[in-house]
């Protein structure tokens, strides 16, 4: 009865040392390729990045690497993005978000607010006399 025991063991190993797909490419754009050891080939959405894969957009191309927790990271022209075991957002960290307009509106609301506090602070206010 030794004989399946090793089996379930090999099996179970040989499981657990093929990496498995780490995240998956999104919103491909123009030509995104990925190096999986043997060279940069050509990908489109939906394919899968295994850990170690290396991703990298051409001039004009975008895509996003989407990890199992939603977490993204954008692939731009020219960026070499090497896929990671853990999600970059583990940890804690904030998620990357494929839309900044938050932070956009956010400063604009910030800069409108500056604004207005200068303008009222120097306007010249001309309520009469100091002293009768």
């Amino acid at each position: 009865m030794r004989i399946p025991a090793i089996a379930v063991a090999l099996a179970t190993a040989t499981c657990l040392s093929v990496p498995s797909n780490a995240a998956t490419l999104q919103s491909v754009t123009g030509e995104v390729l990925i190096n999986s050891g043997a060279g940069y080939r050509p990908v489109t959405s939906g394919s899968e990045a295994k850990v170690g894969n290396i991703v990298m957009a051409s001039p004009g191309a975008r895509a996003w690497l989407v990890y199992p927790d939603k977490c993204t990271v954008l692939v731009n022209p020219g960026a070499v993005v090497t896929v990671r075991a853990e999600s970059p957002c583990a940890g804690g960290y904030a998620r990357a978000s494929p839309d900044n307009t938050g932070a956009y509106y956010l400063g604009a609301a910030a800069l409108g607010g500056m604004g207005f506090a200068i303008f009222y602070l120097t306007q010249r206010k001309d309520d009469g006399p100091a002293s009768p």
